[in-house]
């Protein structure tokens, strides 16, 4: 019979008889005395399985390729971001280098491009279908765009260089306001179905994500180094974000 005790482990009565002999050398039994004991502890083998956020879900990993696009045709210290700049003479050189980089991508994967030509003409050399986001153009400069950073207002220019995470130039936007943009495209991005996914973006919002998904301050994003033609992999699985390699 088993015994619970204001919700304690079970314990089990056990009965114990004491035979003696009496003098006429037969058996006989002492009254019964009644003991409870514990139930041996079960002994369980420690797991070997990692344990990270989100593991009991199940799911395919997805490996995720963001790519910076290749050089481009701008003069040096000229101001741009949303600007449709051409790209460089080298572009298929460059494009090439690239592609050498990639791994066999599977049937699924998809490609997400900026809707900037520099970024465009790129996914359309790597892949015939391409998914374009705005939230994945670079930093809108606003009035400043096209206009050669030495003839910008020279405390106004400080002013934004100081404080650009929260401070936007006139009519544009501030780091704060990509890193939210690419950190909406990447929780919509994690929660498809894909195995693999290709973007292929700017510098800034390749550094915007980075901050998403290691939850750094905006500023840290820019001790990452972003070349042009850059290739940085991801893999998400069970809700967890591991870095493979980054501007590769």
């Amino acid at each position: 019979m088993d015994l619970v005790v204001n919700n304690f482990p079970i314990l089990r009565r056990v009965r114990l008889l004491d035979w003696q002999v009496s003098a006429a050398g037969k058996a006989a039994v002492k009254p019964t005395r009644t003991y409870l004991r514990r139930p041996a502890k079960r002994v369980t083998e420690p797991s070997t399985t990692p344990i990270v956020p989100g593991h009991y879900l199940s799911r395919n990993p997805m490996d995720i390729y963001l790519i910076r696009h290749t050089q481009t045709a701008a003069e040096k210290g000229l101001c741009y971001g949303r600007s449709d700049i051409a790209l460089a003479d080298s572009f298929a050189q460059e494009a090439e280098a690239l592609r050498q980089k990639l791994p066999e991508l599977s049937e699924d994967c998809r490609f997400y491009s900026s809707a900037l030509s520099r970024c465009k003409r790129l996914a359309d050399s790597l892949c015939d279908e391409v998914v374009t986001d705005e939230r994945l153009l670079e930093l809108d400069f606003g009035d400043w765009e096209g206009v050669f950073f030495d003839d910008i207002d020279t405390k106004a220019l400080n002013h934004w260089t100081q404080n650009f995470v929260d401070v936007p130039p006139p009519n544009g936007e501030s780091f704060t306001d990509l890193c939210r943009r690419a950190g909406s495209f990447w929780e919509e991005l994690i929660e498809t179905e894909l195995s693999q996914a290709v973007v292929v973006t700017h510098a800034g919002v390749i550094r915007a994500l980075l901050t998403h998904i290691l939850k750094l301050s905006p500023a840290a994003a820019f001790q990452f180094r972003v070349d042009h033609g850059s290739l940085h992999k991801f893999q998400y699985s069970h809700q967890y974000t591991y870095i493979h390699y980054l501007n590769l």
